[in-house]
């Protein structure tokens, strides 16, 4: 027993030393165009503007039109983008007046976001300054609503043209003129965190977040020593898991699920996610299955678009429990998914269950802690035989020993 201690201790000391060898990179940021959920063009939010005449898009007004067709709340920073599309017009490109003088059409987006705000060209109340584009018939443009100061509200927003309806209308209305204008995307820019470490061509990462017990992880950088994250690429099968750290498990649990940031359906419109199994100290879960709720793939969060699924949830809001609130989690969580629909093909990190996976004494088809305690056991007498031998002996130099163990330990902290 004394020996065996040693060894835990010698597996302790080499998980030290390989954290100063392998210490996390930070991860860098830069600002990309984040999505920003654009649910549907409600009735009424094609109308007039003030003047009974021109006409304009209500994207989030509730100052007198009760339009909220897109989501106003998150983080908003630097602009808003939006991606339209204007039909009916032909050829047309401005109002022609009684003396046969043309005036270009022209399109800038309006309304308040936190203290920024813009109601067109030379009004008082303008704290940023929007460009004014040219429309030059049917087409695709994109206006811009800039933002001074980052924030968490858009109050109201709306699309103001100066198009004359009763152009293409005696009676000017608006269903008769054949004008439509339609919204393909609504972006607006956020940080995108790059993992130096993650594989080139990675879409996302994705990792098993919430609680269990004392243990809380809120992003893939902060999973526990010996878990494991999934960099997708494309449609594949992956493997997420969260081995509980010294002194964790719970016999309990509230909140758990798989978040995958900056992979939506808003990017992806084929994305699926399915569930394939879900393990409890690696053990498959008897009869688990996937409720409706629990998955979702536009999930936003201070402007972030992540695909989430829900394991169980009693935050939130879901009420989704596939997972049983009185789950008893003393070791990990695993849960093992399929992507499809992102239009390439994927890199799998499913293991096969036994088989040649280096470092997999114990042949439950992840590296983790119990495959160094299963070494430490057969230093001790109690021996490795087969595929578990040939996977625990690291260096494949037909031992089994505290080199391996190290290896190990070294491959847990990454």
């Amino acid at each position: 027993m004394k020996n065996f201690k040693k060894i835990i201790a010698s597996f302790a000391a080499a998980a030290v030393a390989a954290t100063g060898m392998f210490s996390a990179i930070p991860a860098s940021a830069e600002m990309v165009e984040v999505p920003i959920e654009y649910i549907e063009k409600s009735e009424g939010a094609l109308a007039f503007n003030n003047d009974g005449s021109t006409l304009r898009l209500n994207l989030y007004n509730v100052w007198g039109n009760e339009i909220e067709d897109m989501n106003n709340v998150g983080t908003f920073e630097e602009k808003i983008s939006v991606d339209f599309t204007i039909t009916g017009l032909g050829d047309t490109t401005g109002n022609m007046a009684e003396d046969g003088t043309v005036t270009p059409y022209t399109a800038y987006l309006s309304g308040m976001a936190g203290t920024n705000s813009f109601w067109g060209e030379g009004e008082a109340d303008n704290t940023v300054e929007n460009e004014v584009i040219t429309i030059t018939g049917d087409g695709d443009y994109t206006a811009e609503f800039m933002l001074a100061d980052a924030t968490g509200t858009v109050e109201c927003l709306f699309l103001t043209t100066n198009i004359n309806v009763f152009q293409f209308s005696e009676t000017g209305s608006i269903a008769e003129s054949g004008l439509d204008i339609t919204v393909t995307e609504i972006t607006t820019m956020g940080e995108d965190v790059v993992d130096p470490d993650a594989p080139v061509g990675t879409i996302a990462t994705g990792a098993v977040m919430g609680a269990i017990g004392a243990e809380q992880v809120w992003a893939a950088d902060e999973i526990t020593a010996g878990s494991t994250v999934a960099n997708i690429d494309g449609d594949a099968k992956y493997m997420v898991e969260w081995v509980c750290g010294e002194g964790g498990g719970s016999e309990g649990i509230e909140f758990l699920i798989v978040q995958i940031p900056g992979l939506t359906s808003d990017m992806f419109p084929e994305l699926a996610i399915t569930v394939d199994e879900v393990y409890v100290d690696g053990a498959p879960v008897a009869g688990y299955k996937t409720s409706a709720d629990a998955i979702n793939l536009a999930y936003y969060q201070e402007g972030v678009g992540s695909s989430r699924i829900y394991l169980i949830d009693q935050w939130a809001g879901t009420g989704v429990a596939d997972l049983a609130a009185d789950t008893t989690i003393a070791q990990s969580i695993k849960v093992v998914f399929t992507v499809s629909g992102t239009g390439v093909e994927g890199t799998s990190n499913v293991p096969a269950a036994g088989g040649n996976l280096q470092g997999d004494a114990t042949l439950d088809g992840v590296v983790n802690l119990y495959d160094a305690i299963a070494i430490a056991k057969h230093m001790m007498g109690i021996l490795l035989e087969g595929d578990a031998f040939a996977n625990g002996d690291w260096d494949s130099n037909g031992v089994v020993n505290l080199y391996d163990a190290i290896s190990v330990c070294k491959y847990m902290m990454g």
